[in-house]
């Protein structure tokens, strides 16, 4: 059981959210105050933070569906209702802290995309420290709340920004960070070694999400792939099933969430279906380039080992 006490909510933890991000969940907190709804999670940010990143997987995967099964049935967006589970209004609160502290910048994208990269920030780091059982423990819990922005939030499209900066910085820990995190991604993908020949709608925006960062990948491993290393291994491995996904998402059968609520025969349109084709294969020729500006890597790699 978490145990959590008014201190969290008043201190900051120099080991979890950097001064900024502490500054902001005070601001939040002061907001949730005064909000006229009492159904909105009255969570500050810090302790948010704190219950999702100490709670066991198996709890924070039931947490995730439920807010999945509320994404579908409330046109798309996290609810702003309590419920039972600390760990989904956890979740809630999260996403109404960043919500709130984007509303009024978007025009300026550093500005809007400075409350999330507060939070990632405080999570990149634990992603890639792994030296004893502790600290495997704070990164498996760091790795699903960051994949959780990633995927099954509504914020994955600014994530998304957030990582490409990263992968073009300089420092290669924060590279290593989030090819970690695609990675970690990829591996809950389906096998293309099957006879089930169907993809669903939601691993399909994960393959052009991960097409979109192909160019960044390609170049990490070029640049340090004169001696292979986890990081240039890594980003290779990802633009090669990036493109073996991509051409899965052109052969195989795309399964939306309408198909699998009933077993009735669908109407499929033909043009819809074209116009799907040819965005699929549009981003099958962009994979494969960078799959080419690889393969001199790969074969100076293979000399090596």
């Amino acid at each position: 059981m978490i145990r959590i006490t008014d201190e969290n909510a008043e201190e900051p933890s120099d080991t979890l959210l950097p001064k900024s991000l502490y500054m902001m969940n005070l601001q939040s907190n002061n907001t949730l105050n005064e909000a006229d709804n009492p159904l909105i999670p009255e969570i500050p940010l810090g302790k948010a933070m704190h219950i999702l990143l100490n709670v066991k997987e198996q709890v924070f995967q039931q947490a995730v569906k439920i807010i999945k099964s509320k994404k579908e049935h409330e046109e798309k967006e996290i609810t702003s209702v309590m419920t039972d589970s600390p760990v989904v209004n956890a979740m809630i609160s999260l996403d109404n802290h960043i919500m709130r502290s984007t509303q009024n910048s978007r025009e300026d994208l550093h500005e809007h995309l400075e409350p999330l990269k507060y939070i990632y920030d405080s999570l990149k780091l634990k992603i890639i420290k792994r030296g004893d059982s502790l600290s495997e423990i704070h990164s498996n819990h760091a790795m699903q709340l960051a994949k959780f922005l990633l995927v099954d939030s509504h914020y994955t499209s600014d994530f998304c920004a957030i990582l490409s900066q990263e992968l073009q910085s300089e420092d290669k820990r924060y590279q290593l960070a989030v090819v970690l995190l695609l990675e970690s991604m990829t591996q809950e993908w389906p096998s293309l070694d099957t006879n089930t020949k169907e993809l669903h709608t939601n691993i399909v925006e994960q393959i052009y999400m991960l097409v979109d960062l192909c160019e960044s990948l390609a170049n990490i491993s070029i640049h340090y792939g004169d001696e292979p290393t986890v990081l240039s291994c890594k980003a290779c491995d990802l633009v090669i099933t990036c493109s073996k996904y991509t051409a899965a998402a052109i052969t195989h059968r795309i399964i939306t969430p309408e198909m699998t609520e009933t077993k009735s025969p669908k109407i499929i349109l033909i043009e819809s279906t074209l116009t799907s084709d040819k965005k699929r294969t549009d981003m099958l020729r962009y994979s494969w380039k960078y799959c080419r500006r690889l393969m001199g890597t790969i074969e100076s790699v293979s000399a090596v080992l």
